[in-house]
């Protein structure tokens, strides 16, 4: 009951993510910092192949601006997207719109049909209790993909009422962890130099040469690899299902 006041108070805190894809052979890692207060935040985001160009990117976000920054070429170029509002369970993801703090619980709250109380888990050091949630689909809307089946979202709340953890499925194929933890912490972001900021057919273009040297059974362990459209042999590459023992980790 007194989650709201208690985040709100909280203004900002560092931030993990992993995400596990069932169409990728690698986990997604993320760690950061948010300004709830502010509205702004930053993550350096890696997959476990760190010795391959683009397998390591920034993300930033103020307000509603989120900006991507990737090395390419030896440089880092930054793709910037505006009025970014995020939809469905997006808005319990670090970024422009979430998860706001003051905001949060009160959406899952909202949106749940019934909660279970799972029992009481130590997070990070901290006495939390374990809540799951049902979720009634179109309180989240439906502009987004989900997985099969009944939508749930897992959230480990502290006796403060702070979230302290929340694992969701973001899409049909992937499954995100997000803990939350150091609440208070100060929170310095800045948005990109003009001058490093570029376009989305520029960024094709520089992925297309940054991918020419990477070998084609290795592409899909590069960020820049799988997400720079029309990459030279980029349908040649066979993505491998992550093993149930690490999704489960």
């Amino acid at each position: 009951a007194d989650s709201e006041e208690a985040l709100k108070n909280a203004g900002s805190s560092r931030v993990d993510m992993k995400t596990v894809h069932s169409e990728l052979p690698f986990a997604i890692y993320a760690t950061g910092s948010i300004d709830y207060a502010r509205d702004r935040g930053e993550l350096a985001i890696k997959s476990k192949s760190m010795d391959l160009p683009g397998s390591e990117m920034r993300a930033s976000f103020i307000e509603r601006t989120m900006y991507t920054g990737w090395t390419l070429l030896g440089k880092v170029r930054w793709l910037k997207e505006s009025d970014s509002h995020p939809a469905a369970t997006e808005r319990f993801m670090p970024g422009p719109g979430g998860p706001n703090p003051d905001q949060l619980l009160g959406i899952l709250i909202k949106a749940s049909k019934n909660i279970e109380t799972l029992g009481n888990d130590e997070i990070r050091g901290v006495a939390t209790k374990h809540y799951r949630a049902h979720i009634d689909r179109t309180e989240l809307g439906q502009d987004a993909s989900y997985p099969p089946g009944e939508l749930v979202i897992d959230a480990w709340i502290d006796e403060d009422g702070l979230a302290r953890r929340l694992r969701l499925p973001d899409s049909d194929t992937s499954t995100t962890t997000i803990d939350l933890y150091d609440f208070g912490v100060e929170v310095d972001v800045e948005a990109p130099r003009a001058d490093e900021i570029i376009t989305d057919e520029e960024f094709t273009k520089l992925a297309e040469e940054e991918c020419a040297h990477v070998p084609n059974e290795k592409r899909r362990d590069s960020f820049v690899c799988l997400l720079g459209a029309g990459i030279s042999g980029s349908s040649e590459v066979q993505v491998e299902t992550v093993p149930q023992e690490e999704t489960e980790r």
